[in-house]
């Protein structure tokens, strides 16, 4: 017992884990009780979240995909048990916006003690993680990948996503919500609870087309590569062959192709481009950037 004291009140303030023996007595009757009392360190217990959106990247002419990378970091040197990760996709995607589930949550980081969910949905089933089964260890950092198919339905804009996290150490439960980015405590204070800035998905209107080939052959069918519904919107538009090289570039806001290569040295003379795969990167430069990949086929 670390101190002797009487009385019908009795106030210890232990700093660190203390076992107490409590006696009592009224006439003859005695008896004893012995409890031990922990105390944890809360000013130690550093548990923060990052989200960083991919994307999102036009999948066909009627949807997008977006990539979500989800990070939980715990800074002590204590286990966190029972951790949950949610991320509320139906406030997300509100109507007419509609999702779907396309890559289900993968634990990227090595010997981690987290668990996927794999019946996340964003709906009713909203951890990317099995709570009950999930533990982040101390010091460690581990990373959750999931994706999602969008479909706007005319809608474009600005989205929002947050990861709300969830765990226990002893008896104390800790949360925080995710800051955009690869860091949840940029401002190095040790809270990261005060970085909570949400990321954004910014979505173009899904009116824009592009085409899957062309035919430059000149037999007056199909024989330019236009990129349609840009709106007055300017983008950057390169083309590589399958080896990687830069056959074509243009930038503007009307995006018209003969098949002609204006990258000296990839074609002799005034000759087309050979039929074949080419890789394409559409840029959309500016404050909100936005870069969408994919290929064509060229034909004759």
């Amino acid at each position: 017992m670390p101190s002797n004291k009487t009385g019908n009140s009795i106030v210890e303030t232990p700093t660190i884990t203390t076992i107490y023996t409590l006696a009592g007595k009224i006439n003859s009757c005695t008896a004893t009780q012995t409890i031990q009392v922990n105390v944890i360190d809360c000013q130690n217990l550093f548990f923060g979240l990052t989200n960083v959106a991919e994307g999102p990247d036009l999948a066909g002419n009627d949807s997008y995909t977006i990539r979500f990378y989800v990070t939980a970091t715990n800074g002590s040197s204590n286990n966190y048990s029972n951790v949950a990760l949610n991320s509320d996709l139906k406030n997300t995607f509100p109507y007419p916006v509609t999702y779907s589930i396309s890559s289900l949550p993968v634990i990227k980081s090595i010997a981690s003690g987290l668990n996927a969910n794999t019946q996340f949905d964003g709906f009713s089933n909203m951890s990317l993680t099995t709570p009950l089964t999930s533990t982040l260890f101390a010091n460690k950092t581990d990373t959750v990948y999931y994706s999602v198919s969008i479909s706007p339905h005319g809608f474009n804009g600005a989205l929002k996503n947050y990861v709300v996290g969830l765990a226990d150490f002893s008896i104390v439960s800790l949360s925080d919500t995710s800051n955009n980015g690869y860091f949840c405590d940029p401002d190095n204070d040790g809270n990261p609870k005060n970085n909570n800035l949400v990321t954004t998905l910014d979505i173009l209107p899904i009116d824009l087309f592009i085409p899957e080939g062309f035919s430059p052959d000149d037999d007056g069918n199909n024989d330019y590569f236009r990129i349609f519904g840009l709106k007055e919107q300017l983008v950057n538009f390169i083309v590589f062959n399958r080896w990687g090289n830069k056959v074509y570039e243009a930038s503007g806001s009307s995006i018209i192709w003969d098949g002609h290569s204006n990258n000296k040295g990839v074609t002799l003379g005034s000759e087309k481009l050979p039929p074949s795969t080419y890789f394409y990167i559409l840029e959309f430069p500016g404050q909100k950037a936005k870069t969408i990949k994919g290929f064509l086929e060229m034909r004759y």
